[in-house]
């Protein structure tokens, strides 16, 4: 009972660090390429949602179409 609550919290970690990193590194080319916009609106997503930001960035969509996505 011991190592399979071990190995959940695990698990649990390793997502989170995962989302964590997505999550800095989103808001770092955000803020490079959208610097006049608030970043708040990078909060509390999930991984699939920060990748799909990402890549919205790097493919030079517009803060409006970032935005869409968001809502």
């Amino acid at each position: 009972m011991y190592e399979k609550g071990k190995e959940e919290g695990i698990e649990q970690g390793i997502k989170q660090g995962l989302i964590e990193k997505s999550k800095e590194k989103t808001k770092q080319l955000f803020n490079k390429y959208y610097s006049k916009e608030d970043d708040s609106i990078l909060e509390n997503l999930n991984s699939e949602e920060y990748d799909k930001i990402f890549e919205m960035i790097l493919d030079n969509r517009s803060i409006e179409e970032i935005k869409d996505i968001l809502k």
